[in-house]
């Protein structure tokens, strides 16, 4: 890439033809028209492919807790408790204090905030995108593949955080692209934004921080070396201080916040983010399934490789030559903006964070999820133009058969996720039902504990309903309103033994078995197959609902 002044944008305007700054910041369709479109456009896909979620999605795992948090002692109560327990999200906490009070216990709403962060995500790379020189064709291109990437949904199914977090980084990229084309004060004004947006993503979520350190990438090939390292500079300082700063303010980086890892523990952490990351790699570049990375990572490579050998071969070429090294340069800023995503889960529990967790474990991609579709549209790209150039067949084929292969990327990521969506669709379903069968049995007398029997904990692997302990209490607490009531779900694996005076379960999913233990009297064992509910009175009569009551399956 060449500076603005002089590069392939600059050309097209001197040839009368439209340049992608020119489309955004105002060109022969301003903002407010072609841009509008696109956003138009992503509503729609997104509304046919995950409008579902919408009807059928839930409340998931700790978002039960928050919501009780909330009812009990408001919002700021919530905000209070969710910095007490990690102070290195204070925009986070507010924002999730904010979204649950609008929210409660209304799935539906829940199930909205997840779309609208989507939808803000997926706006917002388009945007910068574009900023960064590319068509509208390509940039929309790899924000629909970003749009439905099956393997970090469930950032936006169990909505959280991240997904604003990454769209305010990407607006404070674009804010910084939009400062180098100004001079003076106004740049300096234009960065100053740049560099609050960054803050503000990393102290919601900081699952950005990483990438946002690659951003002299973006300023090099725009403005002067000495120019660019300043701003770049003044961005890392930013990162720093946002990463450090709450926990330098506090003294503590909070009651749950990650113990501090060995070094030999964070080396093996990363080899597993590399390999597991190559894993993933390979399924994205052939999502339906089918050859082992041993074969389609080599490949890739050769596909890389031709493209480099055309490009070096083109010397007469030169529109050939700029766009092959153009789309081979995307490859490897995929990679890095991959490697920059998983680098800050480094330091970190390596059994938390893994690249090819399932279910709610694979949050951890969504920043990822970005370095990987541009690889994937890249080589696509690449992959056309060499085609095209060895059969000697028109230039104008090579974008047509790039997005052709791009489409077919799309179908197999649209079916993953449609799979996944269905899944914690299911999951919601189940919530409902069995809250409604809860409901329908009666209200339990107060200080009653609940040994739910015969639910699913699971719908798919880390899609639960009601698979933990405190989702399913916490739904008891709010369904009734009374904090003295307690249930526990009841799964295969969990023994329940008959103590003198207590029921007491012990299982993978009753870890507090002796906080989850209940007086007879004030237990009752309730299965939800057949409707049938016992209150415990005794030893035997504990006994002989143990042998009577069946567990359900830990997943469906």
């Amino acid at each position: 890439m060449q500076r603005l002044e002089n590069g392939p944008a600059a050309r097209q305007v001197a040839a009368g033809s439209e340049s992608p700054q020119a489309a955004v910041l105002g060109g022969p369709l301003p903002l407010a028209g072609r841009e509008a479109l696109v956003v138009l456009l992503l509503v729609v896909v997104e509304a046919m492919l995950f409008g579902s979620h919408l009807l059928h999605g839930g409340l998931y795992t700790d978002e039960w807790s928050i919501t009780a948090i909330q009812h009990d002692v408001g919002t700021w109560g919530l905000f209070d408790a969710l910095v007490g327990s990690n102070h290195d999200r204070p925009l986070g906490a507010l924002y999730l204090s904010i979204t649950t009070a609008l929210s409660g216990t209304n799935p539906h709403l829940h199930a909205l905030w997840g779309l609208l962060a989507l939808l803000a995500t997926t706006s917002t790379v388009y945007l910068l995108l574009r900023l960064l020189s590319l068509r509208v064709r390509d940039a929309l291109a790899v924000a629909l593949l970003f749009m439905v990437f099956p393997f970090g949904d469930s950032a936006w199914l169990w909505a959280s955080g991240s997904c604003l977090a990454i769209a305010l980084a990407a607006l404070g990229g674009s804010l910084a692209l939009v400062g180098l084309q100004r001079e003076g004060r106004a740049a300096v004004a234009y960065h100053i934004g740049a560099l609050v947006l960054f803050a503000s993503s990393i102290l919601t979520y900081q699952v950005a921080a990483g990438v946002i350190c690659l951003s002299v990438f973006m300023y090099l090939p725009r403005v002067g070396r000495r120019r660019a390292i300043v701003l770049w500079v003044a961005d890392i300082c930013v990162v720093v201080l946002a990463l450090s700063l709450p926990q330098l303010i506090t003294g503590s980086a909070g009651a749950t916040a990650d113990p501090v890892i060995p070094l030999g523990e964070q080396l093996d952490h990363a080899k597993l983010l590399a390999n597991q990351g190559l894993v993933l790699l390979t399924v994205v570049l052939v999502p339906f399934g089918g050859p082992h990375r041993n074969v389609v990572l080599p490949i890739a490579l050769v596909i890389g490789c031709m493209g480099a050998l055309l490009a070096w071969r083109a010397r007469t070429e030169p529109e050939l030559r700029n766009r092959l090294y153009r789309w081979l340069l995307m490859v490897v800023a995929g990679g890095l903006v991959v490697a920059a995503a998983y680098a800050i889960y480094v330091p970190a529990p390596i059994s938390l964070y893994q690249p090819l967790g399932k279910g709610e474990e694979n949050r951890l991609n969504v920043m990822a999820s970005l370095g990987y579709v541009i690889i994937v549209y890249a080589l696509a790209v690449v992959l056309a133009t060499s085609v095209v150039r060895l059969l000697r067949r028109p230039p104008a084929w090579a974008p047509a058969i790039g997005l052709a292969i791009a489409a077919v990327v799309f179908v197999g990521y649209a079916l993953r996720t449609r799979q996944d969506v269905a899944a914690w669709n299911r999951a919601g379903s189940i919530q409902r039902r069995e809250l409604g069968e809860l409901r329908s049995a009666g209200r339990p007398a107060p200080r009653t504990t609940i040994y739910a029997f015969g639910g699913i904990g699971a719908t798919a692997p880390g899609v639960y309903a009601f698979r933990v302990t405190w989702d399913l209490n916490t739904a008891v607490e709010l369904l009734w309103n009374d904090t003295t009531l307690h249930a526990y779900p009841i799964f295969t694996g969990t023994q329940m033994t008959c103590t003198a005076t207590q029921v007491v379960p012990v299982g993978p999913s009753n870890g507090d078995s002796i906080g989850q233990a209940a007086n007879y009297q004030h237990a009752v064992f309730y299965d939800f197959r057949s409707g049938r509910q016992q209150r415990i009175a005794n030893a035997p009569a504990c006994a002989q609902a143990v042998a009577s009551f069946v567990p359900g399956p830990v997943e469906e």
